[in-house]
This record gives C-alpha cells, sequence and structure tokens, in this order.
C-alpha cells in the first residue's frame, strides 16, 4: 500500500483500534449466522466472492452513480420534482384554470411564464447532473491493478472491480471503495489515508494491517492467499460519530497527548518507536545515569470514552511483568484507587487544584500490576464483549474494563494550559450587552471552569454563585459502601434539594445577579424527567450557567431542554468532536476550525476561525439579516396589496363583469419584471445602521429577538398601507380619466387607457415606495428600482408595436394615446405624490418623535452626536443591566459597589 518507507511515526485514534494482538482461532461457526449474514471470499478468481446466509450468491461490482437522473427518467421525474413545489404546483393550477370561461386572462399569459421558469429549473438541475455524471465517469474508468490469478495483478478500471477482488494501491492513488488492508511496503504493515472528501478531515489517518497478513509484501505471495471475511451486519447502536478526534499537525490523538510525549522527554523518558505490538523509549537509566532503550509489549488498549472519562493500556515490560497504566478525570480515577495506592491523594488534590484555579486542564495518573491470570480471564471477557454484535456490546466492554480497572496506584496528576482565544472577553461581553444568555458546557473540571468563566467575565466578584455538587457526607459515605441503588437515590434527593434550595435563593431577590454552576454528576440527575423542569426555571434565572465535567450526551440533552422548555432559539458553538451532538440539537450550529479537527464544522451548519468572529455573525450580520428579510416579506405584502385591490376596485366598479382592469401580460409580469428586482436587492444590501454602529450598541439584537420588526401589527400596517396607495391610486385615475375628454380631439379615456394609467401609477408607487424604506442606497438598489420603472416603459413600446391580434388592448397604446396626453403624465405624477404622502408623514411623525433604538442610532449618525459622550452613553446604557455579564457589566457593578461604599463611609449631617 504505497512505496518507500514513512521515518515518523504519526499518533492517531486508529492505533487504539488496531494495535494489541490479534488472536484469530476462531471456529467459523458464526459465519453466515445472525450478525454475519455476509461473508466474503477473497482472491475468488473464479468470480463467486460473496455469499449471504442460505448460499445466495452476490455478483455486485463497484460502479458507482452520484446522479439524480438517467436520460429516460429525468423528464418526467424532474417534472415531479418541480411540481412538489408548493408555489409550482399553485401556479400550474392557475394555468389549468386559463383554459376555462372562469378565467378573466389568456391562457397563453398564465402558461408560458410557468413554462419558462419550470425550464429554467430543469435546465438546471440537468447541467447539475451532467456535471456528476462527469465526475463519476471520471471516478468509474480509473485504473487500478487487480490480482487476476498466478501473484499476477492487471489494470482493471475501478467499476468492474468485484467484491473479494485483491488490489494493488500506490502512493497518492484514490480508492473509490471499501478496502480492508491486508500488508503494506511501510514499516509495522501501515499505511496513511486522507478521508476528506467523506468527511472534512484534512489529517492524514493511520491504518494497520492484520499480523496474519502483514508479511504478505511480494506479489508471487498472493498466488494462493484465500481468506473469509465476516462482514458485520449493520448496528443501528453503533453513534454515528466518534467521540474522539485525532490531529496528525500535533503527531497526538490531541494536543495534550502531544504535551505529555514532550514533558515525558524533557524529563528522560524519549519516546522513539511504536509497532503494531510494541512501544520503545529511551530512558534514563538511574543507577548507570546513561540513556538505555527500554521496549513494552502494547497488549491492549481501552478506549476512552465520555461515560468512563479514562483510558488505560496494558503493556508488558521486558521482565514479563504485566502493568495497567490509566490516566482520566479526576472525578473517575481517585474512587477507583486501591487502599494501599492513596499515599499522596491529598497532596495531588491540593495541587489538582491549584492548576485548576490557574485555568489548567487537569488528569489524573495512576497504575496497577496484573497476575498472568488476572490478565487472561480481562483479556477472554474483553476479547469476547469486543466481537459482540448484540445491543449491549458496549456495555459489555465497559463492565469488562471496570473490572480491570480497579484497586490502582495513583502517581500523580498532569495540567495543561488551555489558553482563551484572541478576543473572547470582549466578544461575550458585547453578546451579552445584546440580551443574548450564555452558557457554557464544558467538560473541565470545575474549578478550570470557575477560572475560565472569571478570565470570561461570565462570573465577577459579588456575583452569588449557586453550585450543584455531590460531595455531601451522605454520598461520600455511600460511594464508600459501593451500593449504586443508595448512591443514586441519594445523589437525585441531595440534586433536587439544591436545585430548589437555588430557586429559592432568587426570588428573594430580583436585582442581584446569580450564577450557577453544577458538575456532571450533579447534571445527570438534574437532566431527569421529574426535576428537568425545576433545573429550566433556575438556570434561566440566572445570568450564567456553567456546567462542567459535562460529557458530549449531557451538552447535546442541556441544549434540547433550553430549546424545547424556553421556546427561544438556541445557538450552540463548539470547536471539537465532543460538540458535534450539542450543534446538531441546536436551531444553529457553528463549528470553530482549529486544533480540535473538522468534525464539530462538518457537522455545524456555519463555520467561523475564531470564536471572536461570533460577535460580528451575530450582532452586525444577524440584524442586518433579519432587518432586510422582515422588510423584504413586508414590502411584498404591500406591493402586491397594491396591485391586487386595484384590479378588485375595477371589477366593482365595472359591476363585477369579469372584465379585468390590465391586459394579461400587464398581469404575468408585474411580479417577474416591473417590481421584484427592488425586493431582492432590499433583502441583499440593505442597511439601517452601519457595523460600527451595531458593535458600539449591540441591543440593536433585540429587535430581531423580540420580533419587533416582524410583528402582526407591523404586517398589518404595511397591508393597510397598500390598501390606502391603491384606494388613493384607484380613484384619483378614475375621476381624473372619468367622464371628460382625455385628449384634444374629445375622445373619452377607455379600457386600455384607464388600466395602463392604473398599471403605470403602481408601478411608479410600489418603486418610490421601495425608495423611500431603503435605508442604504447602493448602485444596485438604484439601478434594480429606476430601472423596473423604465423597463415599464420599454415594454410598453415593445409589447404595443406587436401585432393587434398579439398584444390587445395595449396596441400603440403608449405611442398614439398615452405618451401625446399630458393628463396621463400629470396623473401619474399626482397620483404616485398622493399615494406616498401617508407613509412619508407617518414615518416622519415615528421617526421625530417614536423612534425605535434604531432611529435613536440614527439620529446619532444624522445629527453628528457620535462624538457626543453623554447622548451615545444615554443610548448606549439601555444595553446594560446588573443582572448581565460581561466586563463592561463588570466594571459598572464594580462601581456601584464603590458608590455604596462611600455614602455609607460619610458621617451623617
Amino acid at each position: 500500500m504505497g512505496t518507500g518507507r514513512n521515518k515518523r511515526v504519526h499518533f492517531s485514534k486508529i492505533y487504539s483500534f488496531q494495535c494489541g494482538r490479534r488472536r484469530y482461532d476462531d471456529d467459523g461457526s458464526q459465519i453466515g449466522g445472525p450478525g454475519f449474514s455476509r461473508v466474503v471470499y477473497c482472491n475468488e478468481t473464479s468470480g463467486v466472492s460473496e455469499v449471504a446466509a442460505g448460499g445466495q450468491s452476490y455478483y455486485a461490482d463497484n460502479y458507482m452513480r452520484s446522479t439524480k437522473y438517467t436520460p429516460m427518467s429525468f423528464f418526467p421525474k424532474s417534472l415531479f420534482e418541480q411540481f412538489r413545489r408548493v408555489a409550482n404546483f399553485f401556479f400550474l393550477v392557475t394555468a389549468i384554470l386559463s383554459f376555462t370561461d372562469l378565467a378573466p386572462y389568456s391562457a397563453v399569459s398564465a402558461v408560458l411564464p410557468l413554462i419558462v421558469v419550470i425550464a429554467a429549473s430543469m435546465i438546471k438541475e440537468g447541467i447539475e447532473d451532467w456535471q456528476r455524471k462527469q465526475q463519476d465517469h471520471e471516478v468509474n474508468n480509473r485504473k487500478v491493478k487487480v490480482h487476476r490469478g498466478e501473484g499476477v495483478f492487471e489494470s482493471r478500471q475501478w467499476k468492474k472491480l468485484k467484491v473479494g477482488d485483491i488490489v494493488k494501491v500506490e502512493k497518492d492513488e484514490f480508492f473509490p471503495a471499501d478496502l480492508l488492508l491486508l500488508s503494506s511496503s511501510y514499516e509495522d504493515a501501515i499505511c496513511y489515508v486522507e478521508t476528506m472528501n467523506l468527511d472534512g478531515e484534512t489529517n492524514l489517518k493511520l491504518k494497520q494491517s492484520l499480523e496474519a497478513t502483514s508479511t504478505i509484501n511480494n506479489d508471487s505471495n498472493f498466488s494462493n492467499f484465500k481468506a473469509a471475511v465476516k462482514c458485520e451486519d449493520p448496528n443501528a447502536t453503533i453513534p454515528d460519530v466518534d467521540e474522539e478526534t485525532g490531529k496528525v499537525t500535533y503527531e497526538a490523538e490531541s494536543p495534550d497527548e502531544a504535551a505529555f510525549v514532550i514533558a515525558a522527554r524533557e524529563l528522560g523518558f524519549e519516546f522513539y518507536k511504536r509497532t503494531q505490538t510494541t512501544v520503545s523509549f529511551f530512558e534514563l537509566d538511574p543507577v548507570s545515569k546513561k540513556r538505555v532503550e527500554r521496549t513494552y509489549e502494547l497488549l491492549n488498549v481501552l478506549e476512552f470514552n465520555s461515560a468512563r472519562k479514562r483510558m488505560s493500556v496494558i503493556v508488558k515490560n521486558d521482565d514479563g511483568k504485566l502493568l495497567l497504566l490509566s490516566k482520566g478525570a479526576d472525578s473517575v480515577m481517585f474512587a477507583r484507587l486501591a487502599k494501599n495506592g492513596r499515599e499522596f491523594e491529598e497532596n495531588t488534590k491540593k495541587h489538582v487544584n491549584q492548576y485548576a484555579d490557574a485555568g489548567l486542564r487537569t488528569l489524573i495518573l495512576a497504575y496497577r500490576e496484573l497476575t498472568d491470570e488476572e490478565y487472561e480471564a480481562f483479556n477472554e471477557k474483553f476479547t469476547e464483549a469486543k466481537n459482540s454484535v448484540s445491543a449491549d456490546r458496549d456495555d459489555l466492554i465497559d463492565e469488562a474494563t471496570a473490572e480491570i480497572e480497579k484497586d490502582l496506584i495513583l502517581l500523580g496528576a498532569t495540567a495543561v494550559e488551555d489558553k482563551l482565544q484572541k478576543g473572547v472577553p470582549e466578544c461575550i461581553d458585547k453578546l451579552a450587552q445584546a440580551g443574548i444568555k450564555i452558557w457554557v458546557l464544558t467538560g473541565d473540571k470545575m474549578e478550570t471552569a470557575i477560572n475560565i468563566g472569571f478570565s470570561c467575565s461570565l462570573l465577577r466578584e459579588g456575583m452569588k454563585q449557586i453550585t450543584i455538587i455531590l460531595e455531601s457526607p451522605e454520598i461520600i459515605a455511600a460511594e464508600k459502601e459501593g451500593d449504586e441503588n443508595v448512591i443514586a437515590k441519594i445523589s437525585k434527593e441531595s440534586v433536587k434539594k439544591q436545585i430548589l434550595a437555588g430557586k429559592a435563593q432568587l426570588s428573594a431577590s430580583t436585582s442581584e445577579a446569580f450564577a450557577l454552576i453544577i458538575d456532571g454528576k450533579s447534571l445527570a440527575y438534574a437532566l431527569r424527567d421529574s426535576i428537568k423542569d425545576t433545573f429550566l426555571e433556575l438556570a434561566v434565572g440566572c445570568a450564567s450557567v456553567i456546567c462542567c465535567r459535562s460529557s458530549p450526551k449531557q451538552k447535546a440533552l442541556v441544549t434540547r431542554l433550553v430549546k424545547e422548555g424556553t421556546g427561544k432559539t438556541t445557538l450552540a458553538i463548539g470547536d471539537g468532536a465532543n460538540d458535534v451532538g450539542m450543534l446538531q440539537e441546536a436551531d444553529i450550529g457553528i463549528g470553530i476550525s482549529g486544533v480540535e479537527g473538522m468534525q464539530a464544522v462538518m457537522s455545524s451548519d456555519i463555520a467561523i476561525a475564531q470564536f471572536r468572529f461570533l460577535e460580528r455573525l451575530l450582532l452586525v450580520h444577524g440584524h442586518w439579516c433579519y432587518r432586510r428579510i422582515s422588510s423584504m416579506i413586508c414590502y411584498f405584502f404591500y406591493k402586491n396589496i397594491v396591485f391586487g385591490t386595484t384590479i378588485f376596485f375595477y371589477e366593482a366598479y365595472a359591476s363585477f363583469s369579469g372584465q379585468a382592469a390590465y391586459n394579461d401580460w400587464y398581469l404575468s409580469l408585474y411580479n417577474v419584471f416591473f417590481t421584484s428586482l427592488p425586493a431582492i436587492a432590499l433583502g441583499v444590501f440593505d442597511q439601517d445602521v452601519s457595523a460600527r454602529f451595531c458593535l458600539k450598541f449591540p441591543l440593536l439584537y433585540q429587535e430581531g429577538v423580540q420580533n419587533t420588526l416582524f410583528r402582526w401589527r407591523r404586517i398589518f400596517g404595511w397591508m393597510l398601507n397598500g390598501l390606502a396607495s391603491s384606494v388613493i391610486i384607484f380613484f384619483l385615475c378614475i375621476r381624473a380619466l372619468d367622464p371628460e375628454a382625455y385628449n384634444k380631439n374629445g375622445k373619452t379615456a377607455g379600457l386600455e387607457v384607464v388600466g395602463t394609467t392604473i398599471y403605470t401609477c403602481v408601478v411608479w408607487v410600489v418603486n418610490c415606495q421601495m425608495a423611500l424604506a431603503v435605508n442604504y442606497f447602493t448602485l444596485i438598489q438604484h439601478i434594480f428600482i429606476w430601472g423596473g420603472i423604465i423597463l415599464w416603459y420599454l415594454f410598453l413600446l415593445g409589447y404595443g408595436a406587436m401585432p393587434a391580434t398579439i398584444s390587445t388592448t395595449a396596441y400603440k397604446v403608449f405611442v398614439e394615446t398615452l405618451a401625446p396626453a399630458p393628463s396621463y403624465w400629470f396623473v401619474t405624477l399626482f397620483a404616485s405624490i398622493a399615494a406616498l404622502i401617508p407613509y412619508f408623514c407617518y414615518n416622519a411623525v415615528q421617526m421625530r418623535f417614536f423612534p425605535a433604538y434604531h432611529g435613536m442610532i440614527q439620529w446619532i449618525r444624522h445629527e453628528g452626536n457620535c462624538e457626543d459622550p453623554e447622548y451615545v452613553q444615554m443610548v448606549r446604557q439601555r444595553s446594560i443591566r446588573t443582572t448581565t455579564v460581561g466586563y463592561t457589566a463588570r466594571s459598572i457593578a464594580r462601581d456601584n459597589t464603590l458608590s455604596h461604599l462611600n455614602l455609607e463611609r460619610q458621617p451623617p449631617k
């Protein structure tokens, strides 16, 4: 699997699954049975390589197709996909009705626009599918060397590969298939695989073959090679997301691992080699004072997971002694110490607390010696549990590891610095001023989490802390007894009592800020159905919430509790694989790309490079986006009510004769060409205030949280505005054009003149209304707004020049009738201004005397009060409350405390 040798050994999580001695003495009794219904026979040149239970054979090739359509299915399937959309189906119904006498418009004016829209969508999908087909063709026709028999490999297309074939993959080659590594030209039968096309991970994954096949390196060795591979059936109990992640940049499973290796080297223990079953070090011999090489046989790796919160390895040294080496969280490790292994427990706890107070991430190290009998019994049970395909496989593995990871002897503790990214405190301060509630869900121990909370200003001096932990004497005594049922009962009651006590504290004080801090063990009980609602009430009433020692599952459950319990929109942000469940559970998931890998980014809705970018994402783009979308939707209501109501008024005026006010194509093109583009420009480019002011006045974000711009009152206001505009347009045009003479020849205005004049006024009004509503003009908005009006006149010229059989009522109506008549231009100008006056007056009065928060900020910019500290502070003060968090609130709280102290010290008069 590659050429040359890799001189550097990279750590990866793959090692932990692959390392250890493999014993393959299974008698094959499970083949074809439950859990192993598929069996692949390797190197069967006759072609029969895969069988299922009952002897049925499969002859599947490796042809890959990612296309959605085939030449035969494209037209019917694509049509079906188009008309599954409600909007397209609605217009299909209206197009069908246009062929009946019920329709006041011609069929072609309804069918042709629908055909254009559907055809454009189908062409787009067809092009995208064709591009996928080209990619499939490239992948399927790539060549690979396949064993054809007698130790000879021949080139064959990937699409012709059969299950069970043996292939030779060279360095830097792609392989679009699931492969089982048999051997490699790299040392120790390893290879490096990049899976970026699958999961976005750019770091290399380390794969290692079975020991039984690792020596088959020459082509001739495969001539007589035979093997059977039992394929496990899909198991729904296997989690979709790996709880750990590796990063080859650090040559370790995590930055912590890299720090441990470097620290060990500085202390004289230098790791230099790892094979499939051994680990080698250079150690400083305490007697000879020289560096000597020591090799340890690696027997088992007991993986870390969020429930175990620890990881162990079992090794055998040069003297044949069996050792179990374990590291993990203090919350689980101290409980697993032997009575004679607690000599340094108190000192270690002091050191761990000191490290945590300094914001360091800590782990406890311990070991124990194993007898051969203990190890053999464990290994048999552990191997049986790993090979199990039942739903309780994970429980069986945890049970086996728990029996061996006990009676440990404490070695000490490690501490790794976990620096905050640049700009985190400032970002949290602005988010808090914006009224956003911030909860911290972390796997760090409580002391570390509290220290980070202070450094981020989520906690401050004087803020009352409600701490929920399980460290009462009753619980400690129960844990020593080891009765799980008693522990669970006492713990549940303790957590419930602490939550109720916290609620009582909240109720007793309405002006003070509270912080809730809860550890993972307590959180497990707080999230139970009987308590979780009470816990949520307490948490929501606190300014800060910190859940420490939280497992990935607990993070997701807390997120779900907040989302479902409060009905609020939740946003989760994280940078590691442990955050994936939380990101997927939240309404919006934001992944930070960094040293923890790409799994969080791949599972998120939005990816950012640093936490501080969240400030601009929410406070600037979030505010703009909310305002743009809400204004755009309200405007759509407005322009369609103006248009539709004039049609209704004309029907009433014509005694509901069924005669439409407008030409068929006027009806069809109103929302397509003349009024749609300005609304889109509003939804993309408008800015009520600049980015600088969005950041200076974070409370602007609350307009979206409180939905001030998309309430029914505002929607009905725009609808009422549309109704007023339509009334003014229609009745002004009707009264101005009928029954007086329309031109100097004494002709009166007919349907074609009245309808076109009203339509012209509608186009002018709705586009000028957009010009009044826009806060931030760009060149594109000018082009779209005034271009829509110009396009209407160009359409009148072009459409009117067509034969009367096509243009019908629009035949030369503009050139011969409207353009020469001064009354047409006067009515258009007068009706347009009159229709816009109600909105202009309302907006002017509101802006001057009753400005909203964004209006106050616009006045700051307009009147040049940006440099007036008193006025700016008055506006900003609405963002800051004593119950919020952040360093600004902390500073104000400190100033208030000093002010009260000074008042108390003043002598009475």
